[in-house]
């Protein structure tokens, strides 16, 4: 007997079965999903990206304080505000890597895709969506490398990046990798 998976794919949907088939040793009816179709529901829109919502990002030492984060419900590091302030400086239609970022605070690349993960300011005022893997890969967007990856995507090519179809940046939009930041 099959049966149903409760595992509910982002990318795929199964629709109903169409054919049954009999066993012929058991003779007991199997169902056989004719065909998987993308299910691309919640591929973002212009509309959509339009609507972002643009956040309160507290600029005072005082104010960072007594800030509580809407995603992790405590206060924000000062190390994740260091990676919020340069990741503010990376420009529409550019982008830079977790590791540029990194060595420039001299830490790693995964406690800046951590500070990421957890922002609380995305995607406006800070564009963590500009943030890419060092071998340019689009990477993953609020800590998901799955179905958030479309916003993320969207994102992107609305301000003018273009990505061939395994998710890298395009050859020839190197130019537009920023490595230079200032605190």
């Amino acid at each position: 007997m099959l049966r149903k998976s409760t595992v509910r794919s982002p990318y795929f949907e199964m629709t109903k079965p169409k054919k049954t088939i009999k066993n012929p040793k058991n003779s007991t009816k199997k169902t056989i999903p004719k065909k998987f179709k993308p299910a691309f529901n919640n591929v973002p829109t212009v509309v959509d990206l339009e609507k972002a919502e643009i956040k309160y990002f507290p600029l005072s030492a005082e104010d960072r304080k007594e800030f509580i984060s809407s995603k992790t419900n405590r206060t924000i590091t000062e190390f994740e505000y260091k990676v919020y302030e340069i990741c503010k400086q990376i420009p529409e239609g550019h982008f830079s890597t977790y590791k540029a970022m990194s060595d420039y605070l001299k830490s790693g690349p995964r406690a800046v895709g951590n500070a990421l993960r957890k922002n609380p300011f995305a995607p406006f005022p800070i564009p963590c969506h500009r943030v890419l893997t060092s071998n340019m890969f689009i990477g993953g967007y609020d800590g998901d490398m799955k179905s958030k990856i479309f916003w993320k995507k969207a994102l992107l090519e609305k301000e003018g990046l273009k990505f061939d179809e395994k998710g890298y940046v395009q050859e020839g939009m190197e130019d537009r990798l920023i490595k230079d930041f200032s605190l």
